[in-house]
Parts: C-alpha cells; structure tokens; sequence
C-alpha cells in the first residue's frame, strides 16, 4: 500500500510541477497583458488629446468659414449693388460697326454720332467712359443718370436708322 502511496505522491509531484508550469506561464501572461493593456490605454490618451486638438482646430476652421462665407455674401451683396448703380448710368449701344485700328477715344466718337442722330441734348461732353465689348456692342458711361435717361427714351428715334446713316461706309463685301 505504502508503494501504492508513493506512486500516486509521484504523480501528483509530477502534476503539481506541470501545474505550477502552468501557472508560471500563465502569471507570464498575465504580466505581459498588463504590459500591453498600460501601453494600449497611454495610446488611448495619446490619441484623446490628439482627437480634442483636432477636433478644436476643425471647430477654429469652420467658424473662418462660416466668417467668410458671411463676408463673402455681404460682398457679393455689394457687387450686386454696384452692378445695379453702374446701369443706372451706363447703356449699350449696338449696332456700330467696328473701324480699323478704333481706340477708346473712337468709341466716345461713334457715340457721339448717335447722340446727334437721335436727337440728344447731349454731347460728347456727358460720356464719361466708352468702350466696345467683345461681341462688338460699345458701353457707354454717362457723367449722370439724366444724362443716360434721356439717351435711353431717345432710342426709338433709331428706328429705320443704318449705320449708313452715322455716316459709316458700306462694308467691302457689300459694295457695288
């Protein structure tokens, strides 16, 4: 009996050992988790602040675009209401054909023709700025809005007028 005693003391030394093994390693694990969990939360704060931070300057960002977008409506505001004064004072003309080699100053001249024609009591004196577009029309900037409405009720005093008839020669092509 005593051996049978000894035999089963050996092999609960034999457990004992491979469960203090066990235990070792997993005292081992334990201890490397908590390594990795100290290193995950340090992380975790490293990344709040760094989120916060982000997260102010994002706020910092959009109030300057909120600002401007304010500043930009007010702008665009303005513009619109310059735009809407500056055609208080200036009209198109079209119809004028272009010259060879015309400047600016040409442009006040041609306009001036028309003032004649239609009757104006204006002169050249109450253009202030004339220019001709792209597309071939020529904007007129009169000295003041009366100026302009009185050119602009005239208008209908063009009907059945030419450019023949400010004085400007036919075209090449249509020449005999």
């Amino acid at each position: 009996m005593l051996r049978e005693i000894l035999t089963t003391v050996r092999r609960l030394d034999t457990r004992v050992e491979d469960l203090d093994g066990k235990i070792v390693a997993l005292e081992d694990g334990i201890s490397f988790a908590n390594h990795e969990i100290a290193k995950l939360k340090n992380e975790n704060l490293q990344l709040k602040a760094e989120n916060a931070a982000l997260a102010l300057r994002m706020n910092n960002v959009i109030s300057k675009l909120e600002e401007m977008g304010v500043a930009l409506e007010r702008e665009s505001q303005m513009r619109d209401q310059n735009e809407a004064n500056e055609r208080l004072i200036k009209l198109e003309v079209s119809g004028i054909p272009k010259t060879e080699g015309e400047k600016p100053a040409d442009c006040k001249e041609h306009v001036a023709k028309v003032l004649t024609l239609i009757g104006s009591e204006n002169s050249k004196d109450c253009i202030d700025v004339a220019h001709r577009k792209m597309a071939g029309g020529i904007i007129v900037c009169f000295k003041s809005r009366s100026q302009r409405d009185e050119v602009y009720l005239k208008r209908f005093n063009l009907v059945g007028k030419t450019s023949l008839d400010l004085g400007f020669p036919l075209p090449d092509k249509v020449k005999r």
